[in-house]
């Protein structure tokens, strides 16, 4: 696994906090994926706060796993949830599943399953494992974050967080306003440079933590809005509020 193509980030999936794992190469190179339209994926349930001993057992399964199906399959990403992973594999072999099953039959330490299903659109990485913009942003978010925290912000105290969007156009009376302001945002700034293809720029603020979860819903509400009026979401930044000594 080349970690280099690998991406990561924090989302909710079913409502339930997750870690997304995926391997981006596909994304530009997409032909690997073509000749591979069934879908591999493997559970193994596991404890909230598994054991030392716990993540070495599974990571001998997977190993097992990956030395089994390797030369006829990619892995393309997993998703941790607080009582079971799953991972995700293509292949064109169908008899990758009786090997895996072989292999996971007789655990007794944690409870694994396996089933093949076709997938000809790749629907599994394109939609759930690879990031869109808001997914995308969840990471810089987590990034921004730990850099505040890290100089000594206390991010669980309410301040002013300022998100920044683009449009194309705006009116005086433009239903924008009104959208923002029913997300709890107030208006702030708006700029205007003609040269621009979005000429629009906004500025919307709210009072708000500033932890990566709280960050992300902020971020997640603005990207919405501006797609909705053909815009684009640009930045968000905070106010510094020190921890109290």
């Amino acid at each position: 696994m080349n970690n280099e193509n690998w991406f990561e980030y924090n989302w909710k999936l079913r409502g339930t906090p997750a870690q997304f794992h995926v391997d981006m190469q596909f994304l530009p190179e997409p032909e690997i994926l073509n000749t591979r339209n069934r879908l591999i994926s493997i559970s193994c349930a596991t404890s909230k706060k598994p054991s030392f001993f716990e993540k070495r057992k599974t990571q001998a399964v997977l190993k097992k796993i990956e030395a089994s199906v390797r030369e006829s399959s990619v892995f393309v990403g997993y998703i941790e949830l607080p009582d079971y992973t799953w991972y995700y594999y293509y292949t064109s072999d169908s008899r990758l599943l009786v090997r895996i099953h072989e292999i996971i039959s007789g655990i007794r330490s944690a409870k694994w399953t396996c089933t093949l299903s076709d997938e000809p659109g790749h629907e599994t990485y394109y939609k759930l494992l690879c990031p869109d913009t808001a997914r995308w942003q969840s990471h810089n978010n987590r990034i921004y974050a730990e850099s505040l925290e890290k100089r000594g912000d206390d991010l669980s105290q309410p301040r002013r967080v300022s998100v920044h969007v683009c449009l194309p156009v705006l009116g005086k009376d433009d239903s924008f306003f009104e959208d923002a302001k029913r997300l709890g945002f107030a208006i702030g700034s708006v700029d205007c440079i003609e040269s621009y293809q979005l000429p629009y720029s906004i500025s919307l603020h709210i009072i708000s933590p500033a932890t990566e979860e709280r960050l992300t819903e902020l971020t997640t509400s603005a990207i919405g809005l501006a797609e909705r009026h053909s815009g684009v979401f640009e930045r968000v930044d905070t106010e510094f509020v020190p921890k109290r000594r």
